[in-house]
């Protein structure tokens, strides 16, 4: 899987990161933040803070408030 992987210039970190963050967008909905990380698999909050971050480019509770504004 590590070669396959490898030749599409691709980790199974960034496989992973995609499928939580895809999973993310399924449970916003019903789930609150610390419910949502566990389900994720984050050990810690500040984890599933630091990975949402990076998909959407601010804190997960700023976030959630502009898209209630809206």
């Amino acid at each position: 899987m590590q070669r396959r992987l490898k030749n599409e210039n691709c980790t199974f970190a960034q496989l992973r990161d995609q499928e939580r963050k895809r999973r993310y967008e399924l449970l916003v909905e019903g789930h609150s933040l610390g419910a949502i990380a566990a389900i994720l698999g984050f050990n810690e909050q500040s984890s599933f803070n630091r990975a949402f971050k990076r998909w959407y480019g601010c804190a997960p509770k700023k976030f959630k408030l502009n898209d209630a504004d809206n």
